[in-house]
């Protein structure tokens, strides 16, 4: 496949009115679903779609639904900013200054020869000595799923907050440890529990725009490390955040790397229908600053994930008062409880 880059493939935005809808939140809800199952067309620009929702208590909701090929995680901060500055600059009629746009396929040049150069060579060496004798992926879920596999999905959702918060907060500080290395260790814990695997792989999503120093770009440069961690039954939480603490500062320390990558190199045959490594990722989303939408209050939630390749996303976000969880989860690996 080769790729194409379009200069002028500008989205169209459409406009909803729910506001004379008896419930405007669940017909929102209606709305995200049905949305978020249309299929782009992948030869055919743009690969985004906007909507712009008019709500019963007056508010208004951005809607965006966006290919992963031109966008992630990391894109989704840098796209509020860009808004938030032409939010900012039309209150005062005025043109908003961007930064320079970032070329995707200036960053994708310079990513093939970090890869291909020696710090590359480096960070391959390193995984494959890390992943010798892998463990086969954690099967996390109540059920097998159907052959051939329908890929759906569903999200849970969860917040911390109050007390709760603020211990792990407290955890974290005297651990001298992040909230990020924390709840990573608690999720490694859960996994244990629920296998009884006490040799894991779990996949932590790695943006690298910042480390490639293009951090404007708008665009997909997501990389999933696959950390491997030992935790035994009989290992307490207190012993197993230094042990995670280390292998994520080593991971990080190697950052050129992906499941396929590295499953290539050790040769681990790809799986087709899943992850080849692990099925199980883990995300914490930093925060995001929404005050430049002031004197607006703005709030950014994502969507029920409906469709999954990997049989479960443990997604964190840190929003300043409370941390939140969507758990997305593939529906062919667990049954609906």
């Amino acid at each position: 496949p080769l790729q194409s880059v379009q200069a002028d493939a500008a989205p169209t935005i459409q406009h909803v009115d729910l506001s004379n809808e008896a419930d405007s939140a669940a017909a929102l809800d209606r709305f995200c679903a049905q949305a978020s199952v249309h299929d782009f067309v992948l030869t055919q620009a743009p690969l985004a779609r906007v909507s712009l929702l008019k709500m019963g208590d007056g508010s208004t909701v951005v809607h965006l639904v966006v290919s992963h090929l031109i966008f992630d995680g990391w894109a989704s901060s840098v796209m509020l900013e860009d808004l938030a500055t032409a939010y900012q600059a039309r209150c005062r009629a005025q043109a908003p200054q961007w930064p320079a746009a970032e070329s995707p396929l200036v960053f994708g040049q310079a990513e093939t020869s970090r890869w291909d150069g020696p710090q590359g060579q480096e960070d391959l060496a390193f995984w494959k000595q890390a992943l010798q004798n892998a463990p086969q992926p954690v099967t996390l879920g109540d059920r097998q799923p159907p052959s051939p596999r329908l890929f759906t999905a569903d999200t849970l959702k969860a917040q911390f907050d109050g007390p709760l918060l603020s211990a792990l907060q407290q955890k974290a500080k005297q651990a001298k440890a992040t909230l990020f290395q924390v709840m990573l260790t608690a999720v490694a814990m859960l996994v244990q529990r629920r296998t009884g695997q006490e040799d894991m792989i779990l996949s932590i999503p790695f943006a690298s725009q910042g480390l490639a120093r293009h951090g404007a770009l708008i665009g997909d440069g997501v990389l999933d490390l696959p950390l491997r961690i030992t935790c035994r039954a009989n290992t307490s939480f207190d012993a197993l955040l230094p042990h995670v603490k280390s292998q994520l500062l080593d991971a990080l320390e190697h950052p050129l790397a992906t499941q396929g990558s590295v499953a290539r190199a050790i040769g681990r045959p790809s799986i087709g229908s899943r992850p080849p490594l692990t099925g199980v990722f883990f995300n914490f989303n930093p925060r995001v600053n929404l005050n430049g939408f002031a004197p607006l209050q703005a709030s950014m939630v994502e969507a029920r994930k409906l469709g999954l390749l990997s049989q479960v996303i443990f997604n964190f976000y840190d929003n300043a008062d409370a941390l939140t969880l969507d758990l997305h989860h593939s529906t062919e690996f667990f049954s609906p409880q």
